[in-house]
């Protein structure tokens, strides 16, 4: 649909064409676009949500804590690999240190 235009008096006393419409339809297309791409990803997500609590038959509270062991025990990992390493360093400073002394 065209847009309409409307006949207004500018400052000057010139007239002036001015759209009575200021919404592009190009604009409301990517808007439906945009909400329809978010409900059909956030009803994916949903039902994603839902097979995978019937699937494993765990409720949020059972699913928040196995979530949160496996995390504590990634920490430990961690934890454990950044000590390994700096021993290492400190053995290597260590060494350099008494060679030094020589």
């Amino acid at each position: 649909m065209a847009g309409v235009l409307s006949r207004n008096f500018g400052r000057n006393g010139r007239s002036v064409l001015t759209p009575t419409c200021s919404t592009n339809m190009s604009d409301s297309h990517t808007t439906s676009v945009a909400s329809t791409v978010a409900e059909k990803l956030a009803t994916t997500a949903t039902y994603g949500g839902s097979a995978s609590a019937v699937f494993f038959g765990l409720n949020a509270a059972e699913f928040a804590a196995i979530a949160g062991v496996a995390i504590a025990f990634a920490g430990l990992l961690a934890n454990i690999w950044f000590k390994y390493q700096h021993l290492q360093i400190a053995k290597q400073e260590a060494n350099a240190d008494t060679n030094n002394g020589d």
